[in-house]
C-alpha cells in the first residue's frame, strides 16, 4: 500500500482495519471533511484502492498509479474525474501545484467540462475517446489534496477558472446592458427532491420585484420551477443557449451575483472568483463546510444553511435581507 500509515491508524480507530472494503471508513473520511479534518479525511478516502471493484485500478494505458509526490518529477501525468461535476471543478485547484512538478499534465475530463478545463493551464485536455500521448502515471482529482498534504488552511484561493473572453462578449451582446441588478440562480441540484433542494414557489416574491433581473443558470430545470419562472417576467432562462460549462461560466462572467443551491453552478461561481450566494439544506457537500457562513475553498461564497432540516423559509427570509443590504433601493 502506498497510502500512508495516517489511513492505516483512522481505519483501525474507525474499528474497520481487517475490513477495510466496509463503509464505516468511508462515513468518517465525510465527516471529517465536512469539518474542515482534510488531512484525515483525504488519508481515509485513499483506501477506496484496496477495493479490487474501484475504477482506478483498471485504468490501461496510463502508466502506474501516482503513489508520492515525489514520483512525479519530470514525469507525465493523467489527471482523471471519478465523481461528478461538482466535485471535478473543486479539485481542479490542485492541478497547477502538481504540474509545478512534473513534465506535462493530461486532463481528462467530461464532455461539459473539456472547453472550461482548458483554463487550467494543463498540456491537454481530453474526453471521451480522445487521443492523448503516452503518460508515466495516472491519478484522480479526488487524490491530489492528499498528495499536496492539504490542510484547511493551505487550500488554494482565489479564482483558478476562467470564462473564455469571445463567450463573455457574446453573452455581454446578447443580454444587453441594464441598470438593474443581474442575478444568475440556480436551483435544482438535488433534482426533484424539494426537502434537499430550495423550490422556486419560495422565492417568487423575491423574484417578481423590480430592480433586480434573475438569470437561470442551468441548462435543465424542474418542472415546478418552470412553471413558477414563466409567470415571471424579470427571470430569463438560457437552456438553448448552454451547450456546456464554457457557456455557463461565461453567462456566470456577466452576472454581479449569483444565488445558488449546493449545484454545480455554485462551484462554478466560486471557482472562477465571482460572488456567490450558497442556499444550504442540512446535508451539504464538504466544501461547504460545517457551522460556518463562509468556505476556505471559496473565498466569494457566503452561505446560508437551514437551522432546521427543510426549513427553507428562513433561508429564503435570509436571503431577501441580505439582497436589500446590498441593493436598498430594491423594492422588496
Amino acid at each position: 500500500m502506498c497510502y500512508l500509515d495516517r489511513m492505516t491508524r483512522l481505519l483501525a480507530q474507525a474499528g474497520k482495519a481487517g475490513d477495510p472494503l466496509g463503509t464505516d471508513w468511508l462515513r468518517r473520511a465525510q465527516d471529517f471533511l465536512n469539518h474542515g479534518l482534510l488531512l484525515d479525511g483525504f488519508a481515509l478516502l485513499e483506501a477506496r484502492w484496496d477495493n479490487p471493484s474501484y475504477a482506478g485500478n483498471r485504468i490501461a494505458d496510463a502508466g502506474s498509479r501516482l503513489c508520492a509526490l515525489a514520483d512525479v518529477t519530470g514525469k507525465r501525468v493523467l489527471l482523471w474525474p471519478e465523481r461528478g461535476l461538482s466535485d471535478t471543478i473543486l479539485m481542479l485547484r490542485f492541478v497547477p501545484r502538481l504540474a509545478r512538478f512534473t513534465s506535462a499534465v493530461v486532463l481528462a475530463l467530461p464532455p461539459e467540462l473539456k472547453r472550461l478545463g482548458a483554463s487550467a493551464g494543463v498540456e491537454a485536455v481530453i474526453s471521451g475517446g480522445d487521443t492523448f500521448e503516452s503518460v508515466d502515471l495516472h491519478c484522480p482529482l479526488m487524490s491530489l489534496p492528499f498528495h499536496l498534504r492539504t490542510r484547511l488552511l493551505t487550500v488554494p484561493g482565489g479564482a483558478y477558472l476562467s470564462a473564455q473572453p469571445d463567450l463573455v462578449q457574446s453573452w455581454q451582446e446578447r443580454l444587453g446592458r441594464t441598470s438593474r441588478l443581474r442575478v444568475g440562480l440556480a436551483l435544482g441540484g438535488k433534482a426533484d427532491d424539494a426537502e434537499a433542494d430550495m423550490p422556486a414557489a419560495l422565492l417568487a416574491p423575491l423574484l417578481g420585484r423590480s430592480g433586480v433581473e434573475f438569470h437561470v443558470l442551468r441548462k435543465t430545470v424542474r418542472a415546478a420551477d418552470a412553471a413558477v419562472f414563466q409567470n415571471l417576467p424579470n427571470v430569463h432562462l438560457h437552456s438553448v443557449n448552454l451547450t456546456d460549462l464554457a457557456d455557463t461560466a461565461a453567462l456566470v462572467a456577466g452576472m454581479d451575483l449569483i444565488i445558488s443551491t449546493d449545484t454545480t453552478e455554485a462551484h462554478l461561481a466560486g471557482a472562477i472568483g465571482k460572488p456567490v450566494w450558497v442556499l444550504l439544506g442540512q446535508a451539504a457537500h464538504f466544501a461547504w463546510t460545517t457551522g460556518r457562513q463562509d468556505t476556505p475553498w471559496y473565498p466569494t461564497a457566503r452561505l446560508f444553511r437551514q437551522h432546521t432540516a427543510g426549513d427553507w423559509t428562513s433561508v429564503a427570509g435570509m436571503l431577501r435581507d441580505a439582497l436589500w443590504h446590498r441593493r436598498p433601493n430594491i423594492v422588496l
